[in-house]
Parts: structure tokens; C-alpha cells; sequence
């Protein structure tokens, strides 16, 4: 019988994380995993909170890692991978949680059926087809073996679902690459096309949960038109727009691509408004600085969009003003970063030094 260790990850000093924390544990003591395993909580840029884990111990022996929070979640997995024993380490990223009992002792089936590999609790098509990077399961090693520095977000995004994902890089290896759902385990070709799975009709299916699969069940109560929306997109049924955009931004076309997106910008909801934080990224790096000030203010206004796009709206106004030589609007608009999403750090790093340079300047007159 395979040993196993769970690999949560966990940001310390976020009342946000804090809450989500408290819901994996609760939910995996409501749902108890149906086979033996022991914890690993890695906690990213700050000291370990033991209390918010305690009840863990119920289900076996519980530890504890600190990680300084580069490569954000995957970082923290390939970290926390090289501390585990196991034949099986579990990869749950922060607002992981399950909803049914016996989710672990169908990952272990899954196993003992297909072998040793890597498998997924949920999939999507966006960007490209991959499996999701919390909720899925694998040998320690292969985690440990990947063979890029995973340090930036650009670096974990390329690890989950880049033209070189690690899911690829792991199936040339000859390694089995599965979505397994409660009803079936599936190969790539048909990762979106199972009954009830992440953002489709019940979500049933899943072994595992995350902030999407929220999200698509608070628009099927609210919104039935977002809800589409979201299933779309995590089809991979987008308009072809997009990808035309970034095309172009990538080859340095940016007056095209500022375009194209300017039109995407229009469409409601969160399409609407990524295309307006991508208008505004393109225009701050052509430093037209009014339009992308104005593009990020529209963010920041938007109280239904995520929370982590209006505090990155917020950290771009502050470096605009910043370039425009605005000190103290740079460090209200580095404030209001931190005050939405207080674990962001190149915010609290830009606090810190525009806080110091009065004194640095007094100093050498």
C-alpha cells in the first residue's frame, strides 16, 4: 500500500489565507481522505502558524516548512517535495478543499490501478490543455526533477501550462499523465470531456475543489451568463482575439496589440477586465502612462473583479506615478496594494524604500 504525504500550501499573515486554511482543514475532517497520510504545510514568506493546523493531527502527523514564497505555489511544491518520504506526495495550493469523503483513497486507487505517474483532480483548456497545479498527485522526485528555476510567476505559469509544461516534459519521459475524476481516469485528448468536472454542470466529479470552481458555482446562483463565460474559457473556447493579442505584444507590436485589446476591454465581466489590465501593462511598458493609468483605475474600480487584479491595478499606479516623479500618489497607490492583498511583496518592498529616501537624502546633504 502506498505511503503518502499532503503538501498544502499556506501564506501566513493574510486574513484571506488564514480563512481558506481554516476551510481545507475543516472540509478534510468533515471528509475524511479514506487512507492513512501525513501533512506537510509549507508556509510561503513568513513564520509557520501552527494553531491554524492543529486539528489536522486527527488524521496523522502534521509538519511544518517555511519557504521564502518564490515561484509562489509551485515553488512551494518543489520545495516541500524534496522534505517528503513518501511514494505519493498530494499538491494542495492555498484555497484547495474536498467535498466528499474518500478523496484520497481514490487517488491511491487511481495508483494501484494505472501505476506510478502524474494525475490531476482537475483540468482546463485555457492557454493550453493541462491539468490544474493543485489537487493532483505524484512521486516526490518527479517534482524534484523538473528542470527550469521556478523563482518568477511567468515561471510558474510556463511549469503549469507553457508550451514546455511539466505535464509534457513528464509524458516524453514515458510517465503516465492522467485526469482522474470519482467515475474514470482519462487521458489528455479527453480531459474536458467528462461529465461534471471543473466548471461544468454539477462539479461533482472532482476529487478536489479550488477558487474556480467557486467562482463558477457562485455565477450559476447569480450570473448564468458569467458562468458560460468561465466554462468557455476553461474549454479553450475563446475568441481568437486573444491569441492574436499577445502574438503581437510578444513580437513588439504593441500599438496592435493595444488595439485588439481596447476592443476585448468592452465585453462585460472578468474577460472585459483582464483585457483592461493587459491594455494597461502594454501601455505602461510604451510608457503612455495616461492610458495606462487609466486602464488600471477602471480595475481598481471594479469591485467584482478578483482581488489580486485590483491590488496588482493598484502596485502599476504606483509605479506610474512613480515614473512621473509623484512620490507620496506612488505611495498611496503602493498602500492601497498591500491594504487589498496584504501578502504583496513588491509592494511592501517599494514601501519600504520611497519610506527611507527622505531620510537617505537628509542624510547626505
Amino acid at each position: 500500500m502506498p505511503t503518502v504525504t499532503v503538501v498544502y500550501v499556506h501564506v501566513p499573515g493574510d486574513h484571506r489565507y488564514d480563512a481558506l486554511a481554516r476551510r481545507y482543514v475543516e472540509t478534510a475532517l468533515a471528509h475524511p481522505p479514506g487512507h492513512a497520510c501525513r501533512h506537510l504545510v509549507v508556509c510561503q514568506g513568513g513564520p509557520v502558524r501552527h494553531g491554524l493546523f492543529a486539528n489536522l493531527a486527527a488524521l496523522g502527523e502534521v509538519g511544518f516548512h517555511e519557504h521564502d514564497n518564490s515561484g509562489w505555489d509551485i515553488g512551494a511544491f518543489i520545495a516541500g517535495a524534496a522534505h517528503v518520504s513518501d511514494d505519493i506526495v498530494v499538491c494542495m495550493g492555498g484555497s484547495a478543499y474536498v467535498r466528499r469523503a474518500g478523496w484520497l483513497a481514490r487517488m491511491v486507487e487511481v495508483w494501484d490501478v494505472t501505476g506510478p505517474g502524474l494525475y490531476g483532480s482537475l483540468s482546463s483548456y485555457e492557454g493550453r490543455p493541462h491539468l490544474n497545479t493543485t489537487g493532483f498527485w505524484c512521486a516526490p522526485a518527479m517534482l524534484q526533477r523538473y528542470p527550469l528555476p521556478v523563482r518568477r510567476l511567468s515561471d510558474r505559469y510556463a511549469f503549469e501550462h507553457g508550451e514546455f509544461a511539466w505535464w509534457r516534459r513528464l509524458e516524453l519521459e514515458g510517465v503516465t499523465v492522467r485526469l482522474a475524476t470519482w467515475d474514470g481516469i482519462y487521458e489528455w485528448p479527453q480531459w474536458r470531456t467528462p461529465p461534471d468536472i471543473s466548471c461544468r454542470g454539477t462539479q461533482a466529479n472532482c476529487l478536489t475543489y479550488f477558487r474556480v470552481n467557486d467562482e463558477y458555482d457562485e455565477h450559476a446562483r447569480h450570473d448564468p451568463g458569467e458562468r458560460q463565460r468561465l466554462e468557455a474559457r476553461v474549454d479553450g473556447r475563446v475568441d481568437p482575439r486573444w491569441a492574436q493579442a499577445e502574438a503581437l505584444d510578444a513580437a513588439g507590436s504593441h500599438d496592435a496589440a493595444a488595439l485588439i485589446y481596447a476592443e476585448l476591454s468592452r465585453q462585460p465581466g472578468r474577460d472585459g477586465g483582464l483585457a483592461t489590465y493587459r491594455l494597461g501593462s502594454v501601455c505602461e511598458r510604451q510608457g503612455r502612462f495616461g492610458d495606462a493609468a487609466s486602464a488600471f483605475v477602471r480595475i481598481t474600480g471594479a469591485p467584482t473583479l478578483p482581488v489580486e487584479w485590483r491590488a496588482g491595478a493598484a502596485f502599476h499606479l504606483g509605479r506610474i506615478a512613480e515614473a512621473e516623479g509623484d512620490r507620496s500618489n506612488a505611495l498611496a497607490r503602493y498602500r492601497d496594494a498591500v491594504r487589498l492583498v496584504p501578502s504583496h511583496r513588491a509592494a511592501w518592498s517599494a514601501i519600504d524604500r520611497l519610506s527611507v529616501m527622505p531620510a537617505i537624502a537628509h542624510f547626505g546633504r
